[in-house]
């Protein structure tokens, strides 16, 4: 394996294991890092870029958020949105 694909799936390991879609319930479920807590956010409130902005705006006044959930969370936004 190059550096490059052992890097990417690296990448990809650590997205699926912060920031995970549960198609039963409609979440986007966010690893917070705090005793196991997750927390959650409903795709149906995801509807266009305005409420994904919103969104941002309000995990970013999260203690427990950090830069890289963010961008795993908008690249799952993307991924949903996309195989809808």
């Amino acid at each position: 394996m190059t550096t490059l694909n052992k890097e990417w799936e690296e990448y990809r390991a650590a997205r699926n294991n912060l920031v995970t879609y549960n198609a039963d319930t409609n979440c986007i479920d966010i690893d917070t890092g705090i005793n196991g807590y997750t927390y959650s956010v409903d795709a149906s409130d995801l509807d266009d870029s305005t409420d994904a902005l919103e969104w941002v705006r309000h995990l970013c006044e999260k203690k427990w958020m950090t830069t890289q959930k963010i961008k795993f969370f908008i690249e799952k936004i993307s991924e949903i949105k996309h195989s809808e």
